[in-house]
C-alpha cells in the first residue's frame, strides 16, 4: 500500500493489506405478532450466521436489536437488545408502547 509525502509524513510503502467479506444472515426472526398493540409483549428468537471458509456457521457475542416503528410514523425506535450466545442464538422481548 503506496501512501504519498505530506508535509508532516515521508512517503512510505507498507505490507499488502488483504479485505475479506463474509456472507451473513439471520434465520428465525419471526416475531409472535406482525401488528403490535399497546401494551404487548413483543418476542424474536433467531440465529445469526456467517459464511466463512469452512461453510456456514454461527455468530456468536454479536448485538442483535429489534426496531419498532409506529404505523403512521418515519421514525424507528430501537425497541430491545440482545448478544448472540455462544452457539449464535438471541431472543429479544419488547413491550410496545404504542400501536403499529
Amino acid at each position: 500500500l503506496y501512501t504519498p509525502a505530506t508535509p508532516d509524513y515521508a512517503t512510505t510503502t507498507s505490507n499488502t493489506v488483504h479485505t475479506v467479506r463474509y456472507l451473513t444472515t439471520i434465520t428465525g426472526g419471526t416475531p409472535n405478532t406482525t401488528h403490535a398493540h399497546h401494551g404487548q409483549t413483543l418476542t424474536l428468537t433467531g440465529g445469526l450466521w456467517e459464511q466463512g471458509m469452512t461453510g456456514w456457521h454461527r455468530i456468536g457475542g454479536l448485538e442483535v436489536r429489534l426496531v419498532f416503528r409506529a404505523t403512521g410514523s418515519n421514525v424507528w425506535h430501537t425497541a430491545a437488545t440482545d448478544w448472540t450466545s455462544t452457539a449464535g442464538y438471541y431472543t429479544l422481548h419488547a413491550t410496545a408502547t404504542t400501536s403499529g
